[in-house]
C-alpha cells in the first residue's frame, strides 16, 4: 500500500508538472475551409463511439467546444455520457449487431465525422499476451470483434450518412472517419513481438482504414487510423508504471492533438496512419 501511494503521488506530481513535448501539428496539419464548415455548421452531425472512456468521452467534451453541431456519444451505458447541451447519448454496443443496427435511425440521415474510439486492451484477468504460449481464442476474437469488427460495422451502417457528395456536385464538406488504432499495430514497428491479440487486431483496423479509404474517397469521406500515444486512461492504467512521466499524456491533450489532426485532413490523406504528434506510422 505503502508503494502505490508512493506511486500515486509521484504520477499527480508529474501530471502537474507535466509539459507539453514537442510537435508541429499545427504547422502540418492546418485546419482545412472544409473542417472550418463543418464545425461552424449547426446542423452537423459527429458520432463517436467508446464515449464514456477517456479519450472518448474527452474527444466528445472537445467536439462540443469546437463545434456547433449535435454530437452523438455512444456507449454501452449511455448514462456515463456527459449531459452537456448537443450532447446526444446513443445506446452502442458495437459487439451487437442489432446495435449497430440502430444506430443509423438513432443519429439520422447525417453524419459529418465519425470517431471510432472505443478498443480493448484488458479486461478482468484478460491481457496482452507475452507469449505463443499464453494466446488464448476467446480472448484474440474478443479484441478483433471490439477493435476491428466494431469500427467497421458501424462504419458501414454510417456510410450512406457519411458520404458527401461527388465534388462538383455537393456544398458539403467532406465526412471523416477517424479509427483510434496503436502503434502495436504497426507490422514494420514491431521489435518487441508479445501482446497478439491486441497487435493483431489493431493491425487488422490498419488493413480496414486503408480499404475504406479506397472505397470512399468517391463520396468524399477520408478514413484515417490514428495513433493516439499513451494516454493517461483506464485503458493504459496497468501499464503506466513502465512508462516515463513525460511520455503519459493527459487525456485532454491527446484528444486535443487528434481533433487538430482531423480538421487538418485534406481528401488526399486517406488512407494515412498517423500519430499523435502527426507524423506517420508506417502499416
Amino acid at each position: 500500500m505503502r508503494k502505490l501511494a508512493a506511486y500515486t503521488l509521484v504520477r499527480l506530481a508529474s501530471a502537474l508538472s507535466w509539459k507539453p513535448p514537442a510537435h508541429r501539428v499545427k504547422e502540418l496539419f492546418p485546419a482545412t475551409a472544409d473542417a472550418a464548415a463543418r464545425n461552424a455548421d449547426p446542423d452537423a452531425v459527429f458520432v463517436v463511439t467508446g464515449a464514456s472512456g477517456g479519450i472518448g468521452s474527452t474527444i466528445v467534451e472537445q467536439l462540443h467546444e469546437r463545434t456547433a453541431g449535435t454530437v452523438y456519444a455512444c456507449c454501452r451505458d449511455p448514462s456515463k455520457v456527459s449531459s452537456l447541451d448537443r450532447v446526444r447519448p446513443v445506446p452502442l454496443d458495437v459487439r451487437d449487431d442489432a446495435s449497430i443496427a440502430a444506430l443509423p435511425a438513432a443519429v439520422g440521415d447525417r453524419v459529418d465525422a465519425l470517431w471510432n474510439v472505443g478498443g480493448v486492451l484488458h479486461e478482468g484477468d484478460r491481457g496482452p499476451e507475452r507469449s505463443l504460449d499464453a494466446v488464448d481464442r476467446e480472448w484474440l476474437l474478443t479484441s478483433v470483434d471490439v477493435n476491428c469488427a466494431g469500427p467497421i460495422l458501424v462504419t458501414k451502417a454510417l456510410r450512406k450518412a457519411l458520404h458527401a457528395g461527388r465534388r462538383g456536385t455537393s456544398d458539403r464538406p467532406a465526412s471523416v472517419v477517424a479509427n483510434l488504432s496503436a502503434r502495436v499495430g504497426s507490422i514494420s514497428d514491431n521489435g518487441m513481438g508479445g501482446w497478439y491479440s491486441y497487435r493483431l487486431s489493431k493491425a487488422a483496423l490498419n488493413q480496414a482504414t486503408v480499404t475504406c479509404a479506397r472505397e470512399l474517397r468517391r463520396q468524399r469521406t477520408i478514413c484515417v487510423a490514428l495513433h493516439p500515444g499513451t494516454t493517461d486512461t483506464g485503458l493504459s492504467k496497468p501499464f503506466q508504471a513502465r512508462v516515463a512521466p513525460e511520455k503519459l499524456f493527459p487525456v485532454a491533450f491527446t484528444a486535443s492533438q487528434l481533433l487538430d489532426i482531423v480538421d487538418g485532413l485534406e481528401e488526399d490523406d486517406s488512407g494515412r496512419f498517423i500519430d499523435w504528434a502527426g507524423i506517420d506510422v508506417e502499416y
